[in-house]
């Protein structure tokens, strides 16, 4: 088996993440978190996570360097959330909180333990989703509430192919203010035109709640990983597998879907 490591690279334009092969990952070792290097002989290729992004890969023939050098990621404010959608790299805004998820515990694939909080800033032009990750994570689920207006200095834009919008991280250089702010006509999520999309209602019901069989909508996060996902073709009709069908009349077929999976929203 290969081997594969990755590393994240930021400037004050935005970040991007180049991959390492097999014995040129060894040349990782070296570097650690806030070294300021510079690589060079770079192949680029389309990410195959988001198809705005650009990927780089190294090889035996790239080089690096390290440069005595502090890069400060400092950005000007942005006045209305709807431009963020437009922009993309680092950003400073201010709106306020309009939604705000309960702290979660996840495992990620190295098995590290890991603090995650959610919440949407809004004004009167927009909303964003912002997502906290550890230490901070832990710090602002005891700091924030609905309405409490909040300046985000240095953050970072990233396209999130799940909801087709730019969503908010943070870096090392990241700073997050409470303040008073007043705004008049806060936009939030529209569920409306989410349920038309999705064919959700977004009427969420807590997974603890759930008492007897029916059709529910939850929301949480998948707490383990996807490893038995079954494809099998079906009747569109009937949606059963093509030797459980009964329709008389079958024109075509179409591919469908089973994947299990444990899913925890804090509650159950």
């Amino acid at each position: 088996l290969g081997k594969v490591s990755t590393l994240s690279l930021l400037d004050t334009t935005g970040s991007i993440r180049i991959t390492f092969w097999n014995d040129d990952t060894e040349r990782l070792e070296v570097l650690k978190v806030n070294d300021v290097i510079s690589i060079s002989n770079l192949n680029p290729r389309l990410s195959s996570l988001d198809s705005r992004t650009i990927d780089m890969f190294a090889s035996k023939y790239s080089v690096i360097k390290k440069i005595q050098k502090k890069i400060q990621i400092e950005v000007g404010l942005i006045e209305n959330i709807n431009k963020l959608q437009e922009n993309k790299g680092f950003v400073s805004f201010q709106g306020k909180v309009t939604s705000l998820d309960d702290l979660k515990e996840i495992i990620s694939k190295s098995g590290e333990q890991l603090s995650l909080l959610g919440f949407i800033v809004s004004d009167n032009t927009d909303w964003i989703r912002v997502t906290l990750w550890r230490e901070m994570a832990k710090e602002f689920s005891n700091k924030l509430s609905i309405g409490q207006g909040l300046l985000l200095k240095n953050v970072s834009l990233r396209y999130s192919n799940f909801s087709k919008r730019n969503e908010i991280s943070t870096i090392n250089d990241s700073t997050l203010e409470l303040i008073d702010l007043e705004i008049e006509n806060l936009k939030t999520m529209d569920l409306s035109k989410r349920s038309q999309d999705t064919f959700f209602s977004g009427n969420y019901v807590k997974i603890d709640s759930i008492e007897n069989p029916g059709v529910v909508e939850i929301k949480g996060y998948i707490a383990r990983d996807l490893n038995n996902i079954t494809i099998y073709e079906a009747c569109p009709k009937c949606m059963k597998k093509l030797e459980n069908c009964g329709c008389e009349i079958r024109e075509k077929t179409e591919f469908r879907m089973i994947a299990n999976l444990t899913i925890d929203d804090g509650n159950g």
